[in-house]
């Protein structure tokens, strides 16, 4: 996954974000100057098999990215969308839950806000923890080894003390996610099945983890298409001119492949 230099002004459209990403500037979280001398060669060699010019057919795409990824562990494989939509009205803020039907292709790690009869019903299911309070305390005391987050309705009091902890990780519980439910048991199925969330940034771009490398290619192209099916259901009314206007893949460690929205959307 790739993030756009320092030097880009934020005033930038969605299109140009996305086409530097997919440029593959450099590794997620890594400085240029760092990235340079970590992986400049590994990354100029996989660079080179990629046209930047091209539009892959999606299975084409993922393929590539599998030969061009050169991590040393099973990188994330992120779908990369740029929308046509303007994010700064409510009424285009896209965003949703999609369940991947071959999985993320790794283990989702839950905690659960819970009590009485449903810490039993939870406590038979693979969670991380289940719980009221002392679960508070444990967040708040440091304790972050979890991926998603979630509660009955009658415990978001406590949850809402997270906020400042779980909100900017993208971690806080929410109904119209189903993260925020009664039925705590059937949200923890589903989600150990691969269910993902997107959500447009303001650039109108979405980033969806997708599965990881080592999943087949045919794998990986039914998640990625169950995702495009999912946005294009998510479309504004309010939205004019070309919805899917640019998509792309990338892994944790590759140069980022464009790809033929057409292929993608199946």
């Amino acid at each position: 996954m790739y993030l756009p230099s320092a030097d880009v002004d934020e005033a930038s459209s969605g299109e140009a974000q996305l086409d530097e990403q997919q440029s593959g500037l450099r590794p997620l979280g890594a400085s240029a100057s760092s990235s340079g001398r970590a992986s400049g060669k590994k990354y100029r060699n996989a660079a080179a098999l990629v046209d930047r010019g091209k539009r892959y057919p999606l299975k084409e795409a993922l393929q590539l990215l599998q030969k061009v990824s050169y991590s040393s562990f099973d990188g994330t494989v992120e779908l990369v969308v740029n929308l046509g939509v303007d994010p700064r009205h409510a009424d285009q803020n896209v965003r949703g839950v999609v369940s991947l039907p071959h999985g993320r292709g790794k283990e989702v790690r839950i905690v659960v806000f819970a009590g009485g009869e449903k810490v039993v019903e939870v406590g038979k299911l693979d969670v991380e923890a289940v719980g009221g309070p002392e679960l508070v305390e444990k967040i708040q005391g440091g304790w972050l080894d979890f991926d998603q987050v979630v509660a009955t309705p009658d415990m978001m009091g406590l949850v809402g003390r997270l906020g400042r902890i779980l909100g900017p990780r993208g971690l806080m519980p929410n109904p119209k996610l189903g993260t925020v439910t009664a039925d705590v048991s059937k949200a923890v199925k589903e989600l150990k099945a691969g269910r993902v969330e997107y959500r447009v940034d303001k650039g109108g771009i979405i980033h969806v983890a997708v599965g990881k490398v080592s999943m087949a290619a045919d794998l990986l192209m039914g998640n990625v298409q169950a995702v495009m099916e999912a946005l294009v259901r998510s479309k504004p009314a309010s939205a004019k001119g070309t919805y899917i206007k640019k998509v792309g893949i990338s892994a944790t460690m590759s140069p980022g492949i464009k790809v033929d929205p057409a292929s993608a959307a199946g």
